[in-house]
């Protein structure tokens, strides 16, 4: 039987905790095993906001959330044991922690019916599962290559470099292993370089979260309008979205 572990990596400019990053993890304590927040920036005045359970870690800030997933993992394979491992950024605004959690975890994690699960799949350049929520099967994380990868990581401090070798060299490698990359979202009939944009209306739809890059660049010129229009009838939402804003 496998354990099953979250690896949390945590940036805020300023230090705190989102409001939504504690829902969540107060949804999720009773889904996982262990679960480790690793941050590279975060106030000790917030550490208290944690539930109990949760085993934090704060390191310097290099190597973006990658280096954060490199160190959850090489905590929990330290424990020993099978781990079913997912892997989670806060670059995202979670709406509806509790439809994330019965739509994500709770649906495929328990069965494992996967070699590698993603929330959604990018097109861009490569298919690769996009990296701000992922989970790896017990089978996966004891592949040698899996293991070697995490390993031989060194910190990459530019973000383009960051999603070309990490990113989609991380989808590259476990393809080469044999590993099967699913999709939780259904992939759209027109699949899209960054559907973590172009569909943001299905995910907050289907999943309850919104990329916090879209609401703050939208680098694709999208037309927002049913954003909006779902903030403008959300009072809360509204507040989590002027919170993530300030990440």
């Amino acid at each position: 039987m496998f354990q099953t572990g979250l690896v949390i990596a945590h940036f805020h400019k300023e230090g705190k905790l989102r409001s939504d990053t504690i829902a969540m993890l107060e949804c999720l304590v009773p889904v996982f095993d262990r679960i480790v927040l690793v941050s590279t920036c975060l106030n000790d005045s917030e550490r208290k906001k944690l539930p109990a359970s949760v085993d934090l870690h704060v390191r310097p800030n290099t190597g973006y959330d990658f280096y954060s997933y490199r160190y959850g993992i090489k905590q929990l394979q330290a424990l020993g044991g099978r781990w079913q491992i997912t892997v989670m950024n806060t670059s995202f605004i979670i709406q509806q922690p509790q439809l994330l959690t019965s739509h994500y975890f709770e649906k495929y994690l328990p069965a494992e019916q996967f070699d590698v699960l993603g929330l959604t799949q990018s097109f861009e350049v490569q298919a690769h599962l996009q990296s701000y929520l992922l989970t790896f099967s017990s089978a996966c994380t004891r592949q040698t290559a899996f293991i070697e990868w995490w390993d031989q990581m060194t910190p990459v401090n530019e973000r383009y470099a960051v999603v070309y070798h990490y990113e989609l060299g991380l989808s590259a490698m476990l393809q080469r292993c044999g590993m099967a990359l699913t999709c939780a979202m259904p992939t759209p009939a027109i699949p899209a370089n960054n559907p973590s944009h172009f569909y943001y209306k299905e995910l907050l739809q289907q999943f309850g979260i919104v990329k916090i890059e879209l609401l703050k660049s939208n680098p694709f010129e999208l037309d927002l309008s049913g954003l909006t229009k779902a903030l403008g009838h959300d009072a809360g939402f509204a507040e989590l979205v002027e919170e993530g804003l300030g990440n």
